[in-house]
């Protein structure tokens, strides 16, 4: 039990961190891709309905270019009803981030 509620943590680190983000332009990509691949592992492709639920709507971008980046958002996903994925653009400054990985 205690370590299922740890997984559950991470959503919180993970908004934490895109908080942060948003706030400093300041990001922790690795910590972030661990935390996903991390909950990926766990969950499995349920994790991208779970993080787009978790996550406020203005981290979207940040949420698609990880998921985008580790190759786990398959193509015409809707985020919601009537939201397909391609609506939600990718954040560049991350994407250049990423690409230096």
């Amino acid at each position: 039990m205690k370590e299922f509620e740890n997984d559950l943590k991470r959503f919180k680190y993970i908004k934490r961190l895109l908080k942060r983000y948003k706030k400093t332009a300041v990001v922790s990509e690795r910590l972030l891709l661990n935390h996903i691949i991390l909950l990926h592992n766990v969950f499995g492709e349920a994790i991208i309905p779970m993080l787009f639920y978790k996550i406020e709507p203005e981290h979207w971008p940040q949420i698609k270019t990880f998921l985008v980046f580790l190759d786990y958002l398959p193509e015409h996903y809707q985020i919601v009803k009537g939201l397909p994925e391609t609506e939600v653009a990718l954040d560049s400054t991350l994407v250049n981030k990423l690409r230096k990985i």
